[in-house]
């Protein structure tokens, strides 16, 4: 089968056309403001210091946070000019979780690009590398990195830090860089010298945009370095930062590090450091499934509005689960073809005896209705509620279980607010109950695609499991 553009997307998991999900105006908007909001002060005002402008991008993950950003940059290097330089670093935070210092990490990649650019003097880029390293090593010791007993202590001996330390002072000689004795001195003085790294730069009338992508997806604590070093250290007020992330998960962490008795909300956190937030929310359904059917991969069910009315329900019509949707749905539909295909040259084969064309027969897969609805259901439990999933292995009787139970409660949208309430009298499946989408999704499509018995099961399952279980 001919694969378009949209499928090719859906496969990947990627954004798809722009223009549909209003990439292309957010960019442009975000970019111009940030531009805007960044312009020199007046002569009246130049006493008074501004800092760097931060644009947060919120959303949950598979909203396409990355996909607006990806266009922010490019909208953003095509409107550079001679006279006036916009640069853009990419910082996948994400990729440097697992380091020692996630901050250090992004310092050390701003520095690096801004020092391989050649229009700079190489007096200059030299002494930015050199400021690079600097930091580096400041922070190591600050940290207690190059500390005697480090190795023993953190590292387990595969590390040889002392090793590490002296190739650093080799590189920086100590009597000619003193903040190598004085590491807190060039911590507190980095700002200056990152100004003049970045004005180096982008010049007067530049901006530099660095994008911060992934950083929901760090540990908490990683999280809120990466954001309290853009205000301790980055402060410039020709640099912006677009942050993607989901803001909730943000506010959890600040929860975690700060007792609720300093009444510190993530909230107010997040207003101190970021300018502007800009959300994007989960997409319309019909807008949603307008996109997606431009693509062959849905052709086998773009009228029916049961499976449509599924998908939106179980994802919340977030693309991207929706993509991993199609893509999954449309694997098991070509293995249940070829399959099917493949029962029927055996079919043909002569001198078969009827007890063994029975058993051959029996191994074919309905791909009627009733069970295309079935596969829907148990692959979106799969995907987007993993834990019920696996429960319904042990317990394929469960849904009914639960829909008897709502039926109780009154068979209402508000019954299952009730069947939450009541939990307690549920000890079989009361740990499901605290999932309203689950819940709903369970009961609004019942009817749907029905598994009556063990053996429906088991076929679904090991089907299922072959092109999503993870």
């Amino acid at each position: 089968m001919y694969f378009n553009e949209v499928d090719r997307n859906i496969i990947r998991g990627g954004p798809g056309s722009s223009s549909e999900l209003n990439y292309d105006i957010y960019a442009e908007l975000l970019c111009n403001m940030a531009i805007e909001a960044t312009q020199p002060l007046s002569i009246q005002n130049q006493d008074r210091k501004e800092g760097a402008f931060t644009i947060g991008i919120f959303g949950s993950w598979g909203s396409g946070k990355t996909s607006l950003m990806a266009r922010m940059k490019r909208d953003f290097e095509q409107l550079a000019t001679p006279a006036k330089k916009y640069k853009t670093v990419w910082f996948n935070a994400w990729k440097y979780d697992d380091r020692l210092d996630i901050k250090n990490a992004l310092i050390q990649t701003i520095l690096s690009q801004i020092a391989e650019d050649t229009n700079i003097d190489s007096k200059e880029r030299k002494n930015i590398t050199k400021a690079a390293l600097t930091y580096s090593v400041c922070a190591f010791k600050l940290a207690g990195i190059l500390g005697r007993g480090y190795v023993n202590a953190q590292t387990a001996g595969f590390i040889n830090t002392q090793a590490i330390a002296k190739q650093f002072e080799m590189l920086v000689n100590p009597d000619e860089n003193p903040h190598l004795i004085n590491p807190y001195q060039f911590i507190n003085n980095f700002e200056n010298v990152f100004k003049s790294a970045v004005q180096s730069y982008v010049g007067n009338e530049g901006r530099l945009m660095i994008f911060i992508d992934d950083l929901d997806r760090c540990l908490p604590e990683n999280a809120l370095s990466v954001l309290e070093c853009l205000k301790l250290h980055l402060d410039q007020s020709n640099c912006i930062f677009v942050i993607g992330l989901d803001k909730r998960i943000i506010e959890q962490a600040v929860g975690q590090r700060y007792p609720k008795e300093l009444g510190i909300t993530g909230r107010e956190y997040i207003e101190k450091i970021i300018n502007l937030n800009f959300f994007l929310s989960d997409k319309d359904r019909e807008e949603v499934k307008s996109r997606l059917l431009q693509g062959s991969l849905t052709a086998q069910y773009s009228n029916d509005e049961i499976i449509w009315g599924m998908i939106s329900k179980a994802t919340n019509s977030n693309i991207r689960k929706m993509q991993q949707f199609i893509t999954a749905f449309y694997m098991i539909q070509k293995f249940v073809e070829k399959h099917n295909s493949t029962i029927v040259d055996k079919l043909a084969q002569p001198r078969l005896t009827d007890d063994h064309r029975s058993i051959i027969e029996k191994k074919k897969i309905d791909w009627n209705t009733d069970n295309k609805y079935k596969f829907c259901k148990i692959i979106l439990l799969q995907l987007n509620f993993p834990e019920f999933y696996d429960r319904l292995a042990n317990n394929h009787q469960i849904i009914d279980q639960i829909y008897t139970a709502w039926k109780t409660e009154g068979g209402t949208d508000d019954s299952i607010d009730s069947l939450i309430k009541s939990k307690n009298n549920y000890p079989i499946f009361a740990e499901f109950l605290e999932d309203r989408n689950l819940i709903d999704f369970l009961v609004t499509y019942y009817n749907d695609g029905k598994i009556t018995n063990s053996d429906d099961w088991k076929v679904i399952q090991k089907l299922s499991q072959s092109v999503t279980y993870m």
